[in-house]
């Protein structure tokens, strides 16, 4: 590991994330959206296509437990999710680039 590089246990959160409750997704999407709001480590298909909001990718690549959770998911976007990190390709690309680089000490 590059000694430059801090695990995401020793990164404070900032305040537009800390608090965010993540346990109103369906359960197996919690990790994932944490990951990417957190450290910007980017989503698998399915949740990269909701924060896209690329809806018809979403849901090609949904699961029937996502499929479902599908109107939990919309609202912790838009009830908890900072709205930067999320709506359209580039927003998603930037918020990534940026939770990345506060890895990096």
């Amino acid at each position: 590991m590059n000694s430059r590089h801090r695990s995401a246990e020793q990164l404070p959160l900032d305040p537009d994330i800390a608090g965010i409750d993540y346990s109103t997704l369906p359960h197996h999407l919690q990790e994932g959206l944490r990951l990417h709001i957190e450290e910007g480590v980017a989503t698998g298909g399915f949740l990269h296509g909701v924060l896209c909001n690329k809806l018809d990718e979403a849901f090609s690549r949904a699961d029937p437990e996502s499929w479902a959770g599908m109107e939990a998911i919309m609202r912790f976007l838009f009830d908890q999710a900072p709205q930067n990190c999320w709506g359209s390709p580039e927003r998603v690309a930037e918020w990534c680039m940026l939770r990345k680089q506060k890895r990096l000490f």
